[in-house]
């Protein structure tokens, strides 16, 4: 992709545009409707952005590196605007068991492709499910940088992530079944920091409660004991 100089009057009129979303390095605007720019806060002289070159459906890489006039300064970026909802609060009681499972295996899928990048600052704000396409995202990569062999550690991070917005969408601290065993193992080794394994969790919670129920669950929100 292409550099782009810019100086204050260049970043004033960036400014103005269609506000989407202030982080803690910087703050988001719309360029079109399928794309955005991140500006940082603060112009940093360490701070490097990499994979510019690389391009994904599902993962928002930098595009057009803006750099201060007169500097080696990095303004800002842009990225493809990636559609979907943070993990934060959770997934929603709609969705099928059967969609999150499949897109999450998708995600390590395409997470693979890249196992020499460490994925840096991936959190829930930055992982979004696109409830329409049924996808798995992931935002805000500019802090992502060149290291070998990372993939298990992402693999750790993103299984992490995904455990804790299950967790969060079946209130496991109040859930009824938080005495069983099995669940309980595989709960404590998410807590400790140890492997968290959401699709196992998942079909493992989803079969008992089937059996206690007496019906198939086919959605999160089916996830509780009648």
């Amino acid at each position: 992709m292409s550099r782009v100089l810019v100086d204050i009057n260049d970043l004033d009129k960036l400014r103005r545009l269609e506000f989407l979303q202030r982080g803690k390095e910087g703050s988001c605007y719309f360029l079109n409707k399928d794309e955005i720019i991140k500006l940082y806060h603060i112009m940093d002289t360490r701070r490097k952005i990499y994979f510019d070159n690389l391009e994904s459906d599902v993962i928002s890489f930098p595009k057009d590196i803006y750099i201060y006039k007169g500097t080696n300064l990095i303004s800002g970026y842009t990225m493809n605007y990636l559609r979907g909802e943070p993990f934060v609060s959770g997934f929603s009681k709609k969705l099928l068991l059967r969609d999150l499972k499949k897109a999450i295996l998708d995600t390590k899928d395409e997470i693979t492709k890249y196992p020499d990048i460490y994925m840096e600052d991936m959190c829930l704000v930055n992982l979004l499910f696109d409830y329409r396409l049924k996808m798995i995202k992931l935002i805000d990569t500019s802090m992502w940088y060149k290291k070998e062999d990372s993939l298990e550690d992402n693999i750790k991070k993103i299984n992490m992530i995904m455990m804790t917005s299950l967790c969060r969408s079946i209130d496991w601290i109040t859930y009824p079944l938080m005495k069983d065993k099995d669940l309980h193992d595989i709960y404590c080794m998410h807590i400790y920091g140890n492997e968290s394994l959401p699709i196992e969790f998942l079909e493992l919670i989803e079969l008992k409660i089937s059996e206690i129920n007496g019906q198939d669950v086919k959605t999160i929100g089916d996830l509780v004991r009648k």
